[in-house]
């Protein structure tokens, strides 16, 4: 089983949980929904890793959000809000800053997500 998973992406077999790896990961997501464009075998499976890794860390974020009610989230990402767009703004945050890129993943995505999506004040008292 875990050899069948190797073979079916490459990349995890050496992937580490850095904002340099979610970069590689998550940057095939600009090519969603455009006329023409056919991803490979690897940029598929590196999306399914984008769209895992998204989902998860926004259920952790709302679960999170639902029993403290926002009093100590660093960012307030609307209700609703899907992977695509959260992914393209940490693959942008991550390309304007690759000096954080040796970060942990959950580093870069939460200071993305704090730049993009700040509380109101209300929010965050």
């Amino acid at each position: 089983m875990a050899l069948a998973l190797l073979t079916f992406s490459p990349t995890l077999a050496d992937d580490k949980n850095t904002g340099e790896a979610l970069l590689k990961r998550c940057k095939s997501v600009e090519k969603i929904g455009k006329q023409g464009v056919v991803l490979d075998r690897i940029e598929t499976s590196d999306l399914m890793y984008c769209l895992g890794y998204f989902n998860g860390f926004m259920g952790m974020y709302y679960n999170t959000v639902m029993l403290d009610n926002f009093k100590t989230t660093p960012y307030c990402v609307p209700q609703g809000a899907n992977w695509k767009p959260l992914a393209k703004i940490v693959v942008d945050y991550s390309e304007k800053h690759p000096e954080l890129l040796n970060q942990p993943a959950e580093a870069i995505t939460a200071m993305a997500l704090s730049e993009r999506f700040p509380c109101s004040n209300e929010e965050s008292q």
